[in-house]
């Protein structure tokens, strides 16, 4: 049991024995935090207090290990690492949380409280007599002269003279001789009326009438004396009573004194006991301390049962209401401090109730335009919001005064966070919703679908594309179960941050029709990485919210509700921080601390700069201690810290406590901080240098090893450049592919690569590492570590890591995985010489066969079809059957092939292969002049490529159907769909999308007849592409009128390719021909075009461009070759043709070229 005298001599006693309390400056602390009568004092103004405003520059490590020393004086028996529950830290300072019983000052007020309710005078002077009995001297005698004590010691003097007249006048009551204790009043306290009013009724009550009237004549000469003033009313009335004779007055009197003079000193004391203490009185006005009061008011501000009340938190030693009552517990921690209830830590050293509570002023508007999206999520079905501004502009306040409304309004809240870092494991904005989500509802049969996000691992198998789906779907159907019995609001924060899978799952709401809310705020200025994201939600018409800065009323107020400011001052913060609260709270705050001249004049301008300012002013060693909390993370615990630190336990939680004080830190839960904006993370990091970074992330890694946390065991060994980083890596890859979210997985897989030293591990490791990379879209950089892997098996002269290398790649890539044009011989000569082996196993064999024909595939080698055959005829899994499948459907074309792939995809939930099946059907379609069936199967191919999320396939299936619009003659769409299909496809990390964007234009202007009209943008496209569309840059010439250019640009044709563009460069070649006129070049192009007579318009079969059909260009060439009755039957083919298309233009132009003027066909 903890006792503290300050009426009388200053003493604490701890278990009925006094304990030393320390020096003069500690005694201090100590003293001024009671004075404070549990509320908040400020470090600054103890700083400024304790040394009178000459404090040195450790003052505040000072300050600290006088709380430090007074914490353990307290609670002795304290167990290290538990919660101090006496004195506390809650930000800007300290607070001293004691029971009324535990302080003889509170227990006095508490006494006078309790006498001033009683109406029976015996119990009434009874509770006095052990009031007045708790002062032993004067209030704060020991520190009676401090300027910050002055005006708690005037009250608490004012409270006992109101407790020595309410004594006197229950005493008056019970008819007892309370003379002499009148009298004294009179004497320590001739100016106040009420001693001599008691005075003289205690002397007329005992018949000392003409005593009575001398006293009230002394009072009169007293007050005229002292004060120039005649006596009040009540000595007038009671003087007149007295020379009258007027006895009923005075029975009266004495019967009603008591109670007379409860009603009126009540009156006076509620606001003296319960109101603040003025600075004024005491302090130069350049000291004045903000007064919450001032605080403005906000409609829109959630209840205190989910959001801290700025009233709890006052700056001053004054208080803000009446005497704390007794501490029985400690409140909840995520309850809200109440002005009459101090809160009690629940972290060691560190308490919950540090958490400083934030002015809401300025967003009321966009706070109601978020309700009411909410209320049409509840009648019309999901709603997706999107919160917008720069860093500081208060997008997560604004989000957190929402959750706090929505859910004091019975919806279900769930909040996630993108991390800053990739320590975090990926998805996790997703994992904290769904783990809220999981508390209240049962995943139920979901339960499987969810376990990714659910728990830290799950097992990986199947197509990466399906896995996603499912577990989208999953994710949506079971927040759209929980809505049909409470409303369900996502609230996504620091989306600029979100990794892929993240955003893979927030896409899914466009599907979403029961009422949920959907909220993500980011920076619009860091959004380039959610262009398909929020072009997906664009779907949905969402609700943009764009938070402007603070306007001029709630900058002042925001200022003022950290300190006062005048109007000059406040317009001059507004100038420098543009109305970005955060800027505005941290400029409001260094100028409390250092003054006007400081914040406005001195410091540089920029938030950073304004941090770094108020971060000089802690002590060095707290200032590591924060930049070692800044590599950990934005949030970290703080046992980690302890145990990554350079210093000892007290050093860390000192610093982590002044932190919080100065609120740079805030503490989300038990045992963990966070910093309160990513901008205070920010500044401490660029202010260390790269080495001492490496050795602190090695630091929190070793503290880490406990912790199972896997994801940030990978990020800090890596940073650390710890051989160690392969193991978590790794692990942590594992878990991020569980989660789907290959991307990351390859990130980490990376890191494992480059720490990695054993050659049969870093093979094993590289293997994975493309595969991770062709899950997540990027074969080109697969491709690379394939490479990578091969020339490291090379250098060793080892065969058997060297096929690992190539037998790695086990993911289906349908889409050509080079550089178009191109082979790489050396990586064909090493395939083949392995080849050439008799010792592999026959699926060795296979892996190594597929990975033979994607090397050669679209060359003119008589091996590919061969290999691929034996491939299939080894194939001894699903898996290795469909890799072969996929080079003979598409080299062969034979339909079989194709369907079976399909067979395949829907029978293992493969998407990529039945993807593939229906693109090569689509493909057989084209050949065979079938544009409806081509159509079908292309629209089958966008539905599955939509609902798995594959876009790459959706771009193969947009461009393909471009093509068809192309072919009809709408070339203005043409070029648009086009320019959107390869733009999705550029977003998705394809390596042929800018080049082919620029032939598919070309294509269109050439059918649109406009080719002349862009010469310099085939210009470039020759650049880029040399011979191979050397035709083209002629047609293009001819076009824009330059003939003899034009015959030039066709000088050193280049060998036209065997693949699916063969149709569509040997028509254009064909074309540049005519358009040139050369006889001898169209007797040759003549029989290379002849088998295509009656195909498809030229290039159709690729699914991504087309001319007119090749029937039409015989026809022309014909023409120039003389053979006039050769040239009618392919004008009268070509049109049939365009005609099965949909191609009027073309048919049209077919009949008109006949050289036969009576062909059926005119």
């Amino acid at each position: 049991m903890v006792f503290i005298r300050v009426l009388g001599s200053f003493v604490a006693e701890v278990g009925g024995e006094s304990v030393p309390l320390g020096g003069p400056r500690q005694r201090g602390v100590l003293a001024m935090l009671v004075a404070a009568r549990g509320q908040v004092v400020p470090v600054d103004r103890m700083i400024e207090d304790l040394w009178r405003g000459e404090a040195p520059a450790r003052a505040l490590a000072s300050l600290q290990a006088y709380v430090s020393n007074l914490r353990r004086l307290l609670e002795p028996g304290r167990p290290p690492r538990t919660p101090a529950r006496l004195l506390v830290s809650a930000a800007p300072g300290y607070a001293l949380r004691l029971p009324r019983e535990a302080v003889d000052a509170w227990r006095f007020e508490q006494l006078l409280e309790q006498a001033r309710t009683v109406a029976e005078p015996g119990a009434t002077r009874a509770l006095l007599d052990d009031a007045l009995a708790l002062w032993a001297g004067p209030a704060f005698a020991e520190v009676a002269d401090e300027p910050w004590a002055l005006a708690e010691t005037a009250r608490l003097d004012e409270l006992r003279s109101i407790a020595r007249e309410l004594h006197i006048a229950a005493g008056l009551r019970l008819s007892l001789p309370v003379t002499p204790d009148a009298e004294n009043l009179t004497r320590e306290q001739p100016l106040r009326e009420e001693g001599w009013r008691l005075y003289a009724l205690a002397l007329w009550s005992s018949g000392r009438q003409a005593d009575a009237l001398a006293a009230l004549r002394r009072a009169r000469t007293t007050f005229a004396d002292e004060l120039g003033l005649d006596p009040g009313p009540d000595l007038v009335e009671l003087e007149e009573a007295i020379l009258t004779q007027r006895t009923e007055v005075l029975r009266g009197a004495a019967a009603a004194a008591s109670a007379g003079t409860i009603q009126h000193q009540g009156a006076a004391s509620r606001s003296e006991v319960g109101a603040p203490a003025s600075d004024g009185d005491a302090r130069p006005s350049k000291d004045a301390r903000p007064s919450k009061d001032a605080q403005p008011s906000n409609d829109a501000q959630p209840s205190n049962d989910a959001q801290p009340s700025n009233d709890a938190q006052p700056t001053g030693v004054a208080p803000s209401s009446d005497i704390p009552p007794p501490l029985d517990s400690a409140p909840p921690l995520d309850s809200a401090p109440s002005s009459d209830m101090p809160q009690s830590p629940d972290v060691a050293r560190l308490s919950a109730s540090a958490r400083r509570a934030t002015t809401f002023v300025g967003r009321e508007r966009e706070l109601s335009a978020l309700v009411t999206a909410a209320g049409e999520a509840v009648t019309d079905g999901a709603r997706v919001a999107l919160v917008t501004g720069e860093a500081g502009l208060g997008k997560s306040t604004l989000l957190d005064h929402l959750a706090a409304r929505l859910t004091r309004d019975g919806w279900l809240v769930a909040t996630g966070r993108c991390p800053e870092l990739d320590s975090a494991p990926p998805a996790w904005a997703w994992v904290e919703v769904l783990q809220t989500v999981a508390a209240t509802v049962d995943p139920g049969h979901f339960a499987d679908d969810l376990a990714p996000l659910l728990t830290d691992s799950a097992p990986v198998g199947g197509d990466a594309a399906a896995g996603r789906f499912r577990l989208r779907r999953a994710v949506w159907a079971w927040l759209s179960a929980a809505a049909a019995t409470q409303p369900v609001a996502i609230v996504l924060d620091d989306l600029h941050w979100a990794d892929a899978a993240t955003l893979e799952l927030l896409t899914g709401s466009v599907d979403a029709h029961a009422p949920i809310l959907i909220v993500a705020a980011y920076r619009a200025d860091e959004s380039a990485r959610l262009t398909t994201t929020l072009g997906t939600l664009a779907r949905t018409a969402p609700l943009r919210v764009d938070l402007p800065g603070l306007d001029g009323d709630a900058i002042a107020a925001l200022v003022r509700a950290e300190c006062d400011a005048d109007d000059a001052t406040v317009a001059g913060i507004a100038e420098r921080t543009g109305g970005n609260p955060f800027y505005v709270r941290e400029s409001a705050r260094l100028l409390y601390g250092e003054g006007a001249l400081i914040a406005l004049s001195e410091v540089p301008e920029g938030v950073r700069d304004v941090l770094r300012r108020r971060l000089a002013r802690l002590p060095e060693s707290g200032v590591s201690v924060l930049r070692l909390a800044a590599v950990a993370g934005r949030e970290s615990s703080v046992e980690v810290l302890v145990r990554a630190a350079d210093t000892d336990e007290d050093g860390v939680l000192d610093a982590l406590d002044a932190g919080v004080i100065a609120g740079l830190l805030d503490e989300p839960g038990p045992g963990r901080v966070r910093f309160v904006h990513t901008l205070v993370r920010d500044t401490l990091m660029t202010d260390v240098s790269r080495l001492r970074i490496t050795r602190m992330h090695a630091r929190i890694a070793a503290a880490l090893e406990d912790s199972g946390d896997i994801a940030a065991l990978a990020h800090h060994y890596a940073r650390a450049g710890s051989p160690r980083a392969v193991h978590y890596c790794v692990r942590a890859a594992e878990l991020a592919e569980a989660r789907y979210a290959h991307d990351v997985a390859a990130a980490l897989l990376t890191d494992a690569v480059a720490h990695c030293t054993d050659p049969d591990e870093r093979i094993t490791l590289l293997g994975k590492l493309l595969r991770a990379q062709v899950r997540a879209g990027a074969v080109a950089a697969a491709r690379a570590t394939r490479e990578q892997a091969v020339a490291f098996a090379e250098s060793l002269g080892r065969d058997d890591l060297m096929i690992a290398a190539f037998t790695a790649w086990t993911e289906p890539t349908p889409w050509l995985a080079r550089t178009y044009g191109t082979v790489d011989r050396p990586i064909v000569e090493r395939l083949r010489r392995l080849l050439e082996r008799t010792d592999l196993a026959p699926d060795v064999r296979a892996n190594l066969l597929i990975a033979y024909t994607h090397e050669l595939v679209g060359e003119d080698d008589p091996t590919v079809l061969a290999a691929g055959q034996e491939a299939l005829d080894l194939a001894t899994s699903t898996r290795l059957r469909a890799g072969a499948l996929l080079v003979l459907a598409r080299d062969t074309g034979r339909e079989e092939y194709s369907r079976e792939l399909v067979d395949i995809g829907i029978a293992h939930d493969l998407p990529v292969y039945r993807v593939t099946g229906l693109l090569n059907l689509a493909a057989n379609a084209a050949a065979a002049n079938d544009p409806s069936a081509m159509r079908r199967q292309l629209h089958g191919v966008l539905d599955l490529a939509r609902a798995y999320r594959m876009p790459e396939a959706i771009g193969a299936a947009e461009i393909a159907l471009t093509t068809l619009v192309l072919v009809e003659g709408r070339f203005a769409d043409a070029e648009r769909g086009y320019i959107e299909a390869t733009d999705r496809l550029d977003r998705a990390g394809s390596v042929h999308a800018a080049g082919f964007l620029r032939l598919a234009l070309a294509a269109t202007w050439l059918n649109a007849g406009t080719l002349g009209e862009h010469l310099d943008e085939v210009r470039a496209l020759h650049d880029g592409l040399g011979p191979m569309v050397a035709d083209l840059l002629a047609l293009a010439l001819h076009a824009a009128g330059h003939t003899d250019e034009a015959r030039r640009a066709r000088t050193t044709p280049a060998p036209i390719r065997p693949d699916f563009f063969a149709t569509f460069l040997t028509s254009l070649r064909a074309m540049a021909i005519l358009a040139t006129g050369d006889r001898d070049a169209a007797a040759q192009i003549y029989p290379a075009l002849l088998p295509h007579r009656d195909g498809p318009p030229a290039g159709a079969e690729s699914l991504s461009l087309a001319v007119r059909p090749p029937a039409h260009t015989l026809g022309e060439l014909a023409v120039l070759l003389g053979r006039d009755d050769a040239a009618a039957e392919h004008f009268a083919r070509a049109a049939d043709i365009a005609d099965q298309w949909n191609a009027p233009h073309w048919a049209a132009e077919a009949r008109a070229r006949s050289p036969r003027r009576d062909s059926p066909h005119r």
